[in-house]
């Protein structure tokens, strides 16, 4: 590890130079065999952009593990191999993590299209390892460089205050100090920008709309003429959403004449001002679909960014032959990583208020004349679903059940 502190003080400390280019072997070799695992198969798609942000994250911690590792084992002077068998041992952990890192690159556009595939999504090429080498190597030089920043800051302050102190009084109350600079920065402005800026830049990718859909005309869906909810308010993913789906030549072929065409219900972000307001909406949709004299209601929480699952969606249609109305709410901009991140709680308000909204007038029905309610949530939507089935409201009035993915 290159640079440190000595233990009877900062004075002694080698100096740390943030752009240097002198790294620990043993870090890089570790940062190596953790970019093999950030290849590895994921619960769900990833694009270049995104995969080189969790490729450079993962790197940064690989590094720091060797780093820390090396200082560890040097630290408790445990026995180092020298010569030939030093040789050995570094050979062959290059030869098994190369292999691996190697293996994982060449497999990894094919697990992404096998994921994708299951999505609905287009595929990937090669040329996507430029967008994630690009990506990777910015998110893990920018931690590298904060990093040493950090540590060169903490130097500092230990030996302005090392002089007017003793050494770990010096070091204690630099380290501290850090960690509430740290903390106001990470809660206070440098999150806020973020979030504003990407909230800014995923807003635009929002008005587009998937290759191939066009605005329904039924009056059972959404975004229709005769829907109380513009189409051009769904965002991508609502348009997606009452866009597609099976049509009802293709529910009857599967289940005879008796089946009918599903309703789909959709509000975006931009469908209404608050979010009472958009849970309101929903409702008056319902009434207007006539979805409260179907056989199932399906209130389904979207992930990050509007999205619902065309293959859990078309086959709870195909399963009780049309018989259905499915509700869907957007609530953020953001992908699901992200809005793990910033709309935690938004997600869970979002799903407890437009469910309330809508639990509260099929109170009302009377029991044996009302739909079946089921849950859902796919990914963060999951926390949403998870909000409603912990909710005291559903115990005199309980909905049939969940269903998750």
């Amino acid at each position: 590890m290159t640079g440190g502190i000595a233990t009877d003080g900062v004075s002694h400390a080698r100096p740390l130079r943030v752009f240097s280019l002198e790294f620990s072997g043993t870090g890089l070799i570790t940062a190596l065999a953790f970019f093999a695992l950030s290849l590895s198969p994921s619960l769900g798609p990833r694009d270049g952009i995104f995969q080189g942000f969790v490729s450079g994250v993962t790197i940064f911690i690989g590094y720091g593990v060797g780093v820390v590792g090396q200082w560890l084992w040097e630290y408790l002077e445990l026995p180092r191999p020298f010569g030939r068998t030093q040789r050995i041992v570094v050979t062959s952990l290059l030869g098994i993590i190369g292999v691996g890192t190697a293996f994982a690159v060449w497999r990894h556009v094919g697990w992404q299209n096998d994921l994708r595939s299951q999505f609905g999504m287009e595929s990937i090429g090669v040329l996507v390892w430029i967008e994630i080498l690009i990506a990777t190597t910015l998110v893990a030089s920018l931690l590298l460089v904060v990093r040493r920043s950090i540590r060169k800051l903490f130097r500092f302050l230990a030996r302005w205050l090392n002089r007017r102190l003793p050494p770990r009084q010096s070091r204690v109350l630099s380290g501290l100090a850090l960690v509430l600079l740290f903390l106001f920065l990470v809660n206070g402005l440098l999150v806020r920008g973020f979030f504003a800026f990407a909230n800014t830049s995923f807003s635009v990718a929002d008005g587009g709309t998937p290759a191939g859909v066009e605005q329904p005309l039924s009056p059972l869906r959404s975004g229709s003429p005769a829907s109380l909810v513009p189409w051009e308010s769904l965002g991508h993913w609502g348009r997606g959403f009452v866009g597609t789906g099976p049509t009802i030549e293709e529910l009857r072929t599967f289940h005879g004449d008796e089946a009918m065409e599903p309703i789909r219900v959709y509000v975006g972000q931009g469908s209404a001002d608050s979010l009472q307001e958009r849970a309101d909406l929903v409702l008056e949709e319902l009434k207007r679909t006539g979805a409260f004299d179907r056989e199932v209601l399906l209130m389904a929480t979207t992930t990050g960014t509007g999205w619902l699952d065309p293959n859990a969606m078309d086959t709870l249609e195909y399963a009780v032959g049309g018989n259905s109305a499915i509700v869907g709410a957007q609530y953020s901009y953001f992908p699901s990583w992200l809005s793990l991140l910033a709309d935690q709680a938004v997600v869970k308000a979002t799903s407890r208020t437009v469910f309330d909204t809508v639990h509260a007038h099929w109170s009302t029905l009377p029991e044996n004349d009302r739909p079946r309610i089921y849950v859902f949530g796919l990914s963060l939507g999951y926390f949403g679903a998870e909000s409603i089935l912990t909710s005291i409201d559903i115990v005199n009035s309980p909905i049939v059940g969940a269903l998750s993915t």
